[in-house]
């Protein structure tokens, strides 16, 4: 049984020591792993020569997690691909590496900067493709993706749980620019687009029409979809502001 313990002991050591070099590869210098809000989704372009061009959405997240999906546009045979793992920080703490077995992938390598992923060669340098890539700026913040949020306040006044003949008014994003959630009567969904500056921008919202006793917190919360908001994420709370810096709607990340 000793002998099991210590095996364990050993075992575990090691897998914690692994993950905290992934996530703490860079040293402590000026460099964009501790001073650039890195984490998100970059989308680019590259040449192709049997389409009219690659483009690749990288989703970087704060655990060390990433997914990339390519999809090759004006194909005969449009494909679309998707590959996920974790990447590792290079010890100058500019330069990403991700990891991943297929060989019709293989790792790629970015040096990260103000809201873009610059392409790299497996020798550090600018690639041929690299210096063809149309800005693969970071367009969405990872930290909305993935969680139902539920709304507590819209317009400086409190939101209960929404009508008896209806539901909690939430919201929902995804990865791939979508957004969708309840009114506090009706289901609704959408486009949108989250740009550098934390500047949020919704396409035309598509809703439901049912009737339901209070449709005021629905038709005030609705309109909120009109126009730009500067949104903040921090400690399970997203605030929208909007661009005259007030505060229009606040939620909580539902648990």
């Amino acid at each position: 049984m000793k002998k099991i313990a210590m095996i364990l002991l050993l075992v575990l050591a090691g897998c914690s020591s692994q993950i905290k070099y992934s996530s703490q590869n860079a040293d402590n210098a000026h460099n964009s792993f501790n001073s650039l809000d890195w984490e998100g989704v970059y989308i680019g372009t590259e040449p192709c020569n049997d389409c009219k061009e690659i483009e690749r959405r990288i989703t970087l997240f704060e655990n060390m997690h990433y997914e990339v999906v390519t999809e090759y546009i004006g194909s005969d045979k449009p494909l679309i691909m998707r590959h996920e793992g974790q990447f590792e920080w290079d010890n100058d703490g500019h330069t990403i590496v991700l990891k991943n077995d297929d060989t019709n992938m293989g790792n790629l390598r970015y040096k990260i900067g103000e809201n873009v992923l610059i392409p790299l060669d497996n020798e550090g340098k600018i690639s041929e493709n690299g210096s063809k890539y149309t800005n693969p700026v970071r367009v969405q913040s990872s930290k909305l993706i993935g969680r139902e949020w539920l709304l507590t306040e819209l317009n400086g006044k409190m939101v209960g749980s929404g009508s008896e003949d209806g539901g909690r008014a939430n919201l929902n994003f995804t990865n791939e620019g979508r957004v969708f959630g309840n009114s506090g009567c009706n289901n609704f969904s959408g486009e949108y687009k989250a740009e550098a500056g934390n500047e949020l921008t919704f396409g035309a919202i598509a809703s439901t029409r049912m009737m339901c006793q209070d449709m005021k917190i629905e038709d005030e919360y609705l309109k909120i979809f009109g126009e730009k908001a500067i949104y903040t994420v921090e400690d399970g709370t997203l605030v929208f502001r909007n661009t005259k810096g007030d505060e229009i709607a606040k939620y909580e990340a539902k648990k």
